[in-house]
């Protein structure tokens, strides 16, 4: 076996578990895998990070699970979003084992991409908050969470998965805390509102309508948002 293949071997079963073992080789670099052999077996180093490809295949996996559960709910079989995601079903299977598994990657995706919309508008909200909170507001619409996070649970145990989500979701709600904050200061939003019920009222008024209401009234999601938005001041 090459190094090529003994860092490919070693890159599954990290992915899988954390950790790796592969009888009998010697120390390996390749790439972003460094290795040692202890007690005669090879494992990774302490600097090891994931792969390029293994994170592509993360996120092709998330976001094609994001858009099939939206659109036709959690009936979807996993050989569909891997087809979806354009990987093979192993390479799912190693990254999601369960559909709870696949629910806490994407709750681990909403919190990362709050993240960066958070990121992305804190300076704006420091300088000219009456200009930056409603655009801040259309990026949070734009993450369609409530298109796809109340199909997703759907059929699942979320009590099992209460406590991982908890934390996750909390991580989320402190980075929104700090913009709704500069918002609070500005005038903009009463001060009584918290981070957790702006999350809340933004997922429920920004919810798929049906097909006929977008035909009779076309504009009808934008101004939801806008009278939750308007209602969010200072009363």
């Amino acid at each position: 076996m090459g190094v090529g293949a003994v860092a490919e071997t070693a890159g599954a079963a990290w992915d899988m578990t954390g950790s790796c073992e592969v009888e009998g080789f010697a120390p390996v670099t390749s790439g972003e895998y460094s290795s040692v052999r202890v007690g005669g077996k090879f494992r990774p180093t302490k600097g090891v990070t994931v792969r390029a490809d293994a994170r592509a295949n993360r996120t092709a996996i998330v976001d094609a699970a994001r858009r099939l559960y939206s659109e036709r709910g959690p009936e979807i079989p996993f050989s569909a979003v891997a087809e979806e995601a354009g990987v093979g079903v192993g390479t799912l299977y190693r990254h999601f084992p369960t559909q709870q598994d696949l629910v806490i990657g994407i709750v681990e995706w909403l919190r990362d991409e709050i993240h960066t919309v958070c990121e992305r508008w804190r300076p704006r909200m420091e300088t000219d908050p009456a200009d930056a909170w409603p655009r801040f507001v259309a990026d949070m619409v734009g993450m369609r969470v409530a298109a796809f996070m109340p199909r997703l649970i759907e059929g699942i145990d979320v009590l099992e998965l209460v406590p991982t989500l908890k934390d996750t979701r909390r991580g989320a709600l402190i980075e929104i805390e700090h913009i709704l904050g500069i918002a609070q200061d500005a005038g903009l939003v009463d001060p009584s509102v918290s981070a957790e019920e702006f999350q809340m009222g933004l997922a429920v008024v920004s919810r798929p309508l049906p097909a006929a209401t977008k035909v009779l009234v076309p504009d009808v999601g934008d101004w939801l948002v806008d009278v939750f938005v308007r209602g969010l001041r200072p009363r």
